[in-house]
């Protein structure tokens, strides 16, 4: 499992290791990652952007959850692509330890997405 961190450097979530599935903190599947890279919430399944490397990016090209492994870098905002099927439901898995909170990072030129951790799981 791969940390993901918001922009205060707080631990929002986790990525899976095969960078298919988002959970919460709780372990709990919030958000799935499509043949295309595209991120889609579980409980309405919209889009909330991209995965690149281990960060994601919202549907405006800007960093919406980061880890330290990739460097931080906004883009265009990309297209809009197809609605998937929806995945089966993953397994839980065990709750990793919670690891050292990183140094913050710089902010990305064009800024931070503006999409909060309960925004991008529940709209």
């Amino acid at each position: 499992m791969t940390a993901l961190f918001n922009k205060d450097t707080d631990l929002v979530g986790w990525l899976s290791d095969d960078k298919k599935n988002i959970f919460n903190t709780k372990m709990e599947w919030v958000a799935f990652v499509s043949s295309d890279s595209s991120v889609w919430n579980v409980s309405k399944k919209n889009w909330r952007g991209h995965l690149y490397g281990n960060n994601i990016r919202d549907f405006n090209g800007k960093t919406l959850f980061w880890n330290p492994d990739t460097p931080i870098e906004n883009t265009y905002a990309p297209y809009r692509p197809y609605t998937p099927y929806t995945p089966y439901r993953p397994y839980t898995p065990y709750t990793p330890y919670t690891p050292y909170r990183p140094y913050r990072p710089y902010t990305p030129t064009g800024g931070w997405s503006h999409l909060s951790w309960d925004e991008f799981v529940n709209d």
